[in-house]
């Protein structure tokens, strides 16, 4: 997918093309090429990129809010994750690698970043005497298209092409087709159905880097207020934490709340949460009082399944418990994954435990 800029040249004066024409074009791939980005000159080139015609392209973007479904969540239940179907993942998945990928956050971004986890958002606020906590309210769906539009128009990216991309990775939702393909579920949508502006959605691969590169303004800000009063700042996706031993030097809610209307995002102020010492410190679901741990409860409540499963068997157990059996195996597993990251050895004793059941017993 390399572009030669000699070769372009030589293309366009053969093709008899103005100087000007030529000149405005290298300027253009210039830039992009100085940031890594791929060049891109409108949306056919676009499509020949993703190896598939210019008309598929297009009917993807118009058609769009055809091309998403409910998540329901593992452990059984629904919720509010709205998902790309395989045609419009495929196109969103380029992007984020060719395009969004290419960008680096700042070192105080945690969430949806390569080599970084909760372990890693934990451990910055790790032994501090105060912790404090805010949430950004819907924060993947308070961002819109024109907000995407503008990002990829900095990036370098021509302004018809930043609209398509913008389109691509956004969506409205059509409440007839809600309505008659999720029938019952439909209340999952009812605050975003009558949005005439198109958002990010939570399940569509781009929207993490998206958000990342969109908070960079409102990160930067907040990490420089971080180094003027000696304190640590985080963020993972809409969770921001703060943390020093010296409570005075803790941002105002006032002024968090201030500064993330400027960047357009509302504070959750129900989840706002100043945690001393000696409570239960919690940063992103990990205890950061002492050693950063996964809490006692949650480890509790994975053994409590372990022993049902070694005692009657994996189907019997979930079957009892009204889960999803076919999903339950991969749940129990991906939980003690997730400890596995934070504590391996407890994970270890777990996985041994894990791999004594019989899945198919029944009593």
């Amino acid at each position: 997918m390399g572009f030669s800029i000699d070769q372009f040249i030589y293309d366009a004066q053969n093709a008899n093309k103005s100087e000007a024409y030529i000149a405005q074009y290298v300027e253009y791939a210039s830039r992009l090429i100085q940031r890594g980005l791929p060049v891109i000159f409108d949306v056919g080139h676009l499509a020949h990129y993703m190896s598939i015609s210019k008309e598929r392209l297009l009917e993807i973007s118009k058609k769009k809010e055809n091309y998403y479904y409910l998540m329901p969540k593992k452990s059984g239940g629904k919720r509010r994750i709205i998902v790309p179907n395989d045609q419009l993942k495929a196109v969103q998945r380029w992007i984020n690698r060719q395009i969004l990928q290419v960008i680096e956050p700042l070192e105080c971004v945690t969430g949806f970043v390569r080599g970084k986890s909760i372990v890693n958002n934990a451990k910055i606020h790790e032994n501090k005497k105060y912790i404090l906590n805010f949430d950004i309210e819907n924060f993947f769906e308070s961002i819109t298209r024109e907000r995407v539009e503008r990002l990829f128009y900095q990036l370098g990216y021509k302004q018809e092409l930043a609209l398509f991309l913008a389109e691509i990775c956004t969506t409205t939702l059509n409440e007839e087709y809600i309505r008659r393909k999720f029938e019952g579920d439909a209340a999952y949508f009812e605050s975003l159905m009558h949005r005439r502006m198109p958002f990010l959605v939570q399940g569509a691969p781009t929207s993490p880097a998206i958000s990342n590169l969109i908070c960079y303004g409102m990160d930067m800000k907040l990490m420089k207020y971080a180094e003027r009063h000696g304190i640590n700042y985080s963020r993972y996706a809409d969770d921001i934490t703060f943390s020093s031993d010296d409570i005075e030097s803790l941002p105002k809610v006032g002024f968090i709340k201030k500064l993330m209307a400027e960047e357009h995002f509302i504070l959750n102020e129900e989840k706002t949460k100043l945690l001393k010492e000696g409570m239960r410190q919690e940063v992103t679901g990990l205890l950061i009082n002492g050693k950063v741990r996964v809490p006692r409860l949650y480890k509790k409540d994975i053994y409590r399944h372990l022993h049902f499963c070694l005692k009657y068997g994996g189907m019997s157990h979930f079957n009892h418990i009204k889960s999803s059996y076919n999903m339950s195996r991969d749940w129990l597993l991906g939980r003690i994954f997730y400890v596995n990251a934070v504590e391996p050895k407890e994970a270890k004793k777990m996985l041994y435990l894990f791999n004594q059941i019989d899945w198919l017993k029944e009593q």
